[in-house]
């Protein structure tokens, strides 16, 4: 009787090894996966930094203008109407 009891045992270690297995074969696939798509982010990143810096700079004042022409500029006056600079501070209602 006893012989059965054991041999019935057996079944249920290798179920138990088995899902072990399985388990950690899932866990290693998660982080692998995780990894790989860091590295391809990472991977299209540097892709569109290097474009950025690939640009042309022989026209270097034509890019210029493109960026300020669309720069909105405040201008600050004074309660009498006069322009009051940027780079000085005030206290006095603008």
């Amino acid at each position: 009787m006893q012989k059965r009891m054991f041999k019935s045992e057996k079944g249920s270690i290798t179920l138990f090894v088995l899902l072990a297995i399985l388990f950690f074969l899932i866990v290693i696939f998660s982080v692998f996966m995780t990894s790989s798509n860091k590295n391809r982010i990472q991977l299209s990143e540097l892709d569109k930094i290097k474009q950025e810096y690939e640009k042309d700079v022989e026209n270097i004042d034509e890019i210029y203008e493109d960026i300020t022409r669309d720069s909105i500029f405040i201008v600050f006056r004074t309660p009498d109407g006069k322009l009051h600079p940027e780079s000085r501070w005030t206290n006095q209602d603008l």
